[in-house]
């Protein structure tokens, strides 16, 4: 599973946005994943 998989990042974007995370935070997790992923 990788962030880079735009059906997670849907559900993940879902789930996160429930507990109260914005669409900006969420972006600043994935491009640490992506960061570190590399």
């Amino acid at each position: 599973m990788s962030f880079h998989d735009p059906f997670t990042r849907k559900i993940l974007s879902g789930r996160y946005s429930v507990l109260g995370a914005s669409s900006d935070q969420l972006e600043s997790w994935f491009a640490r994943d992506s960061a570190a992923a590399v």
